[in-house]
């Protein structure tokens, strides 16, 4: 009369076994347990490629990149490249084109572009103007100079070939009557010659200073 509880109750524990066996395997089974969570995949891509990608000061990798996270990224995503502005994004800003997938996508610029973004020129009629007027302030400054050496050159030159004249006149004359005051005066017009044409050389040459400048 016994024999037949005690069959129920076994037939019971097994039960309850073969059901708590597969809750048991599952739980052991970290992969099928993450299933529900399997994380979060980014792209950063960036316009030109190639550019270094930083999260919190760590380097990911350069573009194009893909990029998985147990978790959405919460901080600015920063990608530089040479000769480039730096390009920080925000990753809220991400594109999502599937599930938990984000494409992040970086247009950089130019430094020179970035510096005229902060400095940005005058007006291209203004600057056309002043370039004129400057170029055109420039050109009479050197006539000016050129007129001047050129000038300079030919007094000089034609003083010193007329003192020299008057030095040798000078020196005839002594050598005729030996008085000394001509021989002096000879001497005295010799200096001035010498003058003159240094004064006639350094103005050659930076006048041809001014043509070779320009």
């Amino acid at each position: 009369m016994t024999t037949m509880p005690n069959f129920k109750l076994l037939q019971l524990f097994c039960t309850m076994l073969l059901c708590a066996t597969p809750l048991a395997a599952q739980s052991l089974n970290p992969a099928a347990a993450s299933d529900s969570s399997a994380g979060v995949r980014y792209r950063f891509d960036s316009v030109p490629f190639g550019a270094s990608v930083f999260y919190r000061m760590k380097l990911l990798g350069t573009t194009p990149l893909l990029f998985d996270s147990p978790l959405k990224l919460d901080s600015a995503v920063v990608f530089t490249l040479g000769q480039f502005d730096d390009e920080s994004l925000r990753p809220a800003d991400a594109k999502e084109t599937a599930k938990n997938f984000f494409v992040l996508t970086a247009k950089l610029r130019p430094l020179s572009d970035a510096m005229l973004l902060e400095n940005p020129p005058v007006s291209e009629t203004d600057y056309t103007k002043r370039g004129f007027f400057t170029n055109l302030t420039e050109k009479r400054s050197n006539n000016f100079y050129k007129y001047l050496a050129s000038a300079t050159a030919v007094v000089a030159g034609v003083s010193a070939a007329y003192f020299k004249l008057q030095a040798d006149s000078r020196y005839t004359t002594y050598a005729q009557t030996f008085d000394r005051q001509y021989l002096d005066q000879s001497r005295q017009l010799d200096v001035w010659s010498g003058i003159s044409l240094a004064l006639s050389q350094l103005a050659l040459g930076f006048l041809t200073y001014l043509f070779l400048s320009e």
